[in-house]
């Protein structure tokens, strides 16, 4: 009975994308897996980024990929690219007040990795300094936090497999209401998945960050049972633009090429807007028709300038109008 039920219970699967249970006499004996059509999916061992919202309404789980794309010793930042703005800014109001997370796990045999290796991240108290590594424990213990991992990923695909694939629901990102029973948050508890995990990983953008201009920083740790402190992989950056990267352990953070914003002459001044990111530097080149001959390098340049995470503006006072500017960000 319960074999023919089994297998009635797969031909259903194959069949839908709905949630499907078994029930023996009041025990679910067997659920549908997290896959679907369409809409957000989710594999073992993929990335995830799980972001809510004190007091917000809706909250965002995104599959950033299989781990092993973030440990093959990369050595410049890689750039997020499955994070959506558009999902942002349909899941929360503004950026301020964001609680963020990023993690991952070996839930089974694995060839390359101990059972129950987490990879999880740690907020920054001061966006300068490296936090203390997570501390490596039992497996058994890991385990637990394990199981809540996996579980914020599958309940995510089964979400999205409720609903319309479209800009909410797509393959790597999906916007769930706060306090759905398949919610990010339900799980993630007080950042440490329900007291499973021994300390608080997701990272909390300020109440200003939306106007401030400044970056949060939260380290990447990977986990594995034993002993002694986490290994560190590096940091992810969240910038208040919504753009998110990672830094892997040492390398150098890679600037991104400004814009420039405005530009106009007044009087003898010429004055030259351009954005900036919090904690780079840059400096104006400048030189007129007969210069640009003239290798960049060997263009004359103005002071350093600190990016503040705004567009600034640089004044130059000058009586000829043929004048070229470039920006070089450090």
């Amino acid at each position: 009975m319960l074999h023919s039920l089994a297998s009635l219970a797969m031909k259903l699967l194959k069949a839908t994308s709905k949630l499907v249970q078994i029930i023996l006499g009041g025990t679910v004996v067997l659920t549908a897996p997290w896959s679907q059509a369409a809409g957000f999916r989710y594999e073992p061992k993929n990335l995830l980024l799980g972001i809510r919202q004190d007091g917000g309404t809706s909250e965002l789980v995104v599959n950033l990929g299989p781990i092993t794309n973030y440990l093959s010793s990369p050595t410049a930042t890689i750039t997020i690219t499955n994070l959506s703005t558009n999902q942002l800014n349909a899941a929360f109001a503004n950026l301020n007040n964001l609680k963020c997370s990023v993690f991952a796990c070996v839930g089974s045999d694995d060839p390359i990795f101990p059972l129950n290796t987490l990879w999880v991240s740690r907020p920054r108290a001061n966006r300068e300094t490296q936090s203390t590594p997570w501390s490596r424990s039992l497996e058994l213990l890991q385990g637990n936090s394990c199981s809540k991992m996996e579980s914020i990923g599958r309940n995510a695909a089964i979400y999205g497999s409720q609903q319309p694939a479209g800009p909410d629901n797509t393959e790597v990102g999906v916007v769930i209401p706060t306090g759905d029973s398949l919610s990010y948050g339900v799980i993630i508890g007080s950042g440490n998945f329900g007291g499973s995990f021994p300390g608080n990983i997701e990272q909390t953008t300020p109440a200003d960050f939306a106007t401030a201009g400044n970056v949060v920083r939260s380290d990447f740790y990977e986990v594995r049972p034993g002993s002694g402190p986490a290994t560190y992989l590096g940091y992810f950056e969240f910038r208040p633009d919504g753009k998110l990267s990672l830094v892997p352990a040492g390398s150098t953070p890679s600037v991104p090429r400004p814009t420039i914003t405005g530009f106009a002459r007044s009087g003898g001044t010429n004055f030259l807007s351009f954005d900036t990111i919090a904690n780079a530097t840059y400096s104006v080149l400048f030189t007129n028709t007969a210069g640009l001959g003239v290798a960049l390098t060997n263009w004359p340049a103005s002071p350093t300038i600190a990016g503040t995470g705004q567009a600034v503006t640089y004044s130059d006072s000058v009586a000829e109008a043929d004048r070229f500017y470039v920006i070089r960000a450090e």
